[in-house]
């Protein structure tokens, strides 16, 4: 795998397959039967830069570089072989510059060419990284864009076994009836169509992971999530379902960026890889942020998270894990419009038609302990404090919660919570506004904010218009 080496063997191996039949025979059942062997000898890469032992890059003298795999993505190349060929889906979970691209790629070429009507789709966010231009052989194109390095890779194959291809925009058709092809992320990504393997590129930046997850799940056989973490979200979600096969691609394992050394090092509490290359990228000004996001791997500190989770973990094991004081819920017998207008009438009226009934598994919790009314004989929250509430809405179809958090105004404690994945916007309106106005305290309603985009544009015109709620959060505009 030295590169003079090499490129010395791959010289001698190509003229003497051009000249002997039997030794060309020979060379493509060895390429058939291993992707290494195949890629060592005959694939080739297209790079801008290189890293140095301290860590500085600097541009490539030649962008066309034989492509000669490292140890790491030996085992990550025969992992994803092994997934594909029992239909297991695979995540690769990177830093930036492992190669990662192109490497998935190269499998799905090499699948195409060596097994006959192979179907296989590469996805990436917008189609002009997908493919733009120049779609044949001979064509430079993008190579910014998915399918031109396949159709690079194929291009650099020796001319005694390359085969002839059929391409157009988005699409790469093979004489033996294997087809690649390209399409930008929608939520309807791989309905209608059933392929070998589908590439998901650089997926954790997609608008939204989880329809798409939800949408391509029959359309392969072999999915290839392939990306860095920019935070908590869809992604890590299915890095950290196990599910499925995760490969792990560090910088730790470049041979450039890992050549001065590494170390393990404690980090905030948390071990992290570091090294001569990454405290490079430190001293020179990278932000932590970034660090996480291009290096470590740290599917926490790379996201916009306003906390981290050492002070989350520190907060979590001084005040969670309360158990509450009672469990249950706000019943009405009221209905449709005749509740509607019992919320709106809370107001004058004074009156609250509802009742706490405790129930085990009821969806609200309650840390406070309840008072009576000394008017209506209502068991109902103290009433010597201001309460405000925070909302956040989900579709309600059980894939996940919508919560419902209060407070005590003054003294900033947690007094009640209500989490439900059953429970529609519309329908989670009204049960905000009877939780409001019965969390009235010392004013007549509680204080509510909820999460206005998403969900909460249903949410909101209810809460704020048909049903009168009087106090709400409003943004302030300053100009």
């Amino acid at each position: 795998k030295a590169l003079a080496a090499n490129l010395e063997q791959r010289k001698r191996i190509v003229n003497r397959i051009e000249e002997d039949s039997k030794a060309r025979e020979d060379v493509i059942w060895a390429c058939k039967h291993s992707f290494l062997v195949w890629l060592n000898l005959f694939g080739w890469t297209y790079r801008q830069h290189e890293v140095l032992a301290d860590g500085t890059r600097r541009p490539v003298a030649v962008s066309e570089m034989p492509f000669i795999s490292w140890p790491v993505q030996d085992t990550a190349a025969n992992t994803l072989i092994r997934c594909i060929r029992t239909g297991v889906d695979c995540l690769w979970d990177k830093s930036r510059d492992m190669g990662a691209s192109w490497l998935n790629l190269a499998v799905i070429t090499w699948i195409s060419l060596h097994e006959p009507n192979s179907l296989s789709k590469v996805v990436s966010r917008k189609e002009e990284e997908v493919d733009s231009g120049g779609y044949t052989l001979n064509t430079k194109g993008n190579p910014d864009t998915l399918l031109w390095k396949i159709r690079y890779m194929i291009a650099r194959l020796p001319a005694c076994i390359r085969p002839e291809v059929d391409s157009a925009h988005l699409r790469v058709s093979l004489p033996n009836g294997s087809v690649i092809n390209g399409e930008s992320t929608n939520n309807n990504v791989g309905r209608g169509g059933r392929r070998k393997v589908m590439l998901l590129d650089e997926c954790s930046v997609y608008d939204d992971l989880a329809s798409i997850d939800r949408a391509s799940h029959s359309a392969a056989s072999c999915r290839i999530f392939n990306a860095t973490p920019v935070g908590p979200g869809a992604y890590s979600d299915i890095r950290f379902s196990g599910k499925t096969k995760v490969v792990v691609l560090g910088w730790w394992d470049h041979p450039e960026k890992a050549k001065a050394g590494r170390y393990v090092k404690l980090e905030n509490g948390k071990p992290v890889w570091s090294g001569p290359f990454r405290e490079g990228e430190i001293s020179r000004g990278v932000s932590m942020r970034a660090i996480a996001q291009n290096l470590d791997i740290d599917h926490e500190r790379s996201g916009n998270a306003f906390f981290d989770l050492p002070v989350l973990k520190q907060q979590a094991q001084l005040y969670a894990g309360v158990e509450p004081v009672s469990v249950g819920m706000l019943v009405s017998d009221l209905r449709g419009d005749d509740l509607d207008e019992a919320i709106r009438s809370c107001h004058s009226s004074r009156e609250r038609p509802w009742r706490f009934d405790a129930t085990a598994n009821g969806p609200l919790r309650l840390w406070c302990k309840l008072v009576q009314h000394p008017f209506s004989g209502e068991w109902v929250p103290p009433m010597n404090t201001k309460y405000v509430m925070g909302i956040d809405i989900a579709q309600g179809v059980g894939a996940s919660n919508s919560s419902i958090a209060i407070f005590a105004r003054e003294t900033g404690e947690q007094v009640a919570e209500w989490t439900s994945s059953e429970v529609s916007p519309e329908r989670l309106a009204r049960v905000a506004s009877m939780l409001g106005w019965w969390f009235h305290g010392v004013s007549d309603a509680a204080f509510m904010a909820w999460e206005a985009n998403g969900w909460g544009q249903t949410f909101g015109p209810i809460v704020a218009e048909t049903l009168n709620y009087p106090w709400v959060y409003k943004h302030t505009r300053h100009d």
